[in-house]
């Protein structure tokens, strides 16, 4: 009988040590989710603590993930505040990811190496977003920052080379997570020469003047619908959109649609001398 209840504890023993392995405290709507305290959970990965690979590709062909606000486990609602570090690692094939205005924080290489990735929409209640969160994502072109971010980490968007519109809507330009050590990369973003950020209207020169923002080539309000000759976005044209686009083509950079102010396809030094026409024929 010893002997019976001596095996019994150990394969019980051994079934906790086991499940304690996981990385996540339990599964739902396919979704893992870590307890952060009291009722807050955070979006995880199925990977486990001995072996930090098991995580890399945990959602991989996933198509559209709608990540849901509150989840309930054992009788008890929790809600979603964070996207775990790593969650989504190289998991390939996710055109876009659907995250709840609940969540406050997405963490370090949450997106990284999603190949597949075409557009993320971070919602207003997100405060941080943590260094190379959204890393090495090949096929991200478009990316819309919410209204409540304060703080962004060191290559948050690196290595997205085809990314070409950020919308960031914060009335006070987001800053460098200073506090972030996580990893020691370089820009926030690797596509300030080809890609067009747009801000709120009465934020242009706070952006312009940032550390991180201002590396932008090119910033336009969000709500500019900037036609052709209005270089700058302010909705009006002026001799300040002459230079501008001078600047533009001195630069050798990638040029804004309203570039290309007489509409034959192409920016050159035509469309200068045909803005200058317009303004002084009063067009």
């Amino acid at each position: 009988m010893k002997r019976i209840i001596l095996t019994l504890m150990m394969v019980l023993g051994a079934v906790m040590v086991l499940s304690a392995t996981n990385y996540y405290d339990f599964e739902d709507y396919n979704f893992y989710f870590r307890v952060l305290g009291g009722n807050n959970v955070a979006l995880t990965h199925g990977g486990t603590y001995e072996d930090p690979e098991t995580h890399l590709g945990t959602y991989s062909g996933w198509y559209l993930p709608v990540i849901p606000s509150t989840v309930t486990y054992r009788g008890r609602t929790y809600t979603v505040t964070a996207i775990d570090d790593n969650a989504f690692a190289w998991s390939n094939y996710m055109e876009y990811v659907e995250i709840p205005n609940t969540v406050e924080t997405i963490g370090f290489q949450s997106f990284n190496g999603c190949n597949g990735l075409e557009r993320a929409v971070i919602p207003s209640s997100v405060k941080r977003i943590a260094s190379a969160a959204y890393s090495f994502c090949y096929d991200l072109t478009e990316v819309t920052i919410g209204s409540s971010l304060e703080k962004i980490g060191p290559s948050a968007f690196g290595w997205c080379n085809r990314l070409n519109k950020v919308v960031c809507e914060a009335i006070i330009p987001p800053v460098l997570d200073d506090d972030d050590t996580s990893v020691m990369y370089g820009d926030c973003f690797s596509s300030y020469s080809t890609a067009t950020l747009y801000v709120p209207r009465e934020s242009i020169e706070l952006y312009r003047n940032s550390e991180i923002w201002g590396r932008f080539s090119n910033i336009l309000p969000i709500d500019s619908g900037a036609g052709p000759g209005d270089i700058n976005g302010d909705g009006n044209i002026a001799i300040n959109d002459v230079t501008n686009l001078i600047d533009l083509l001195l630069g050798g950079e990638e040029l804004p649609a309203n570039a290309d102010v007489n509409g034959d396809g192409v920016v050159t030094i035509k469309d200068v001398t045909d803005l200058i026409d317009m303004l002084l024929n009063g067009n």
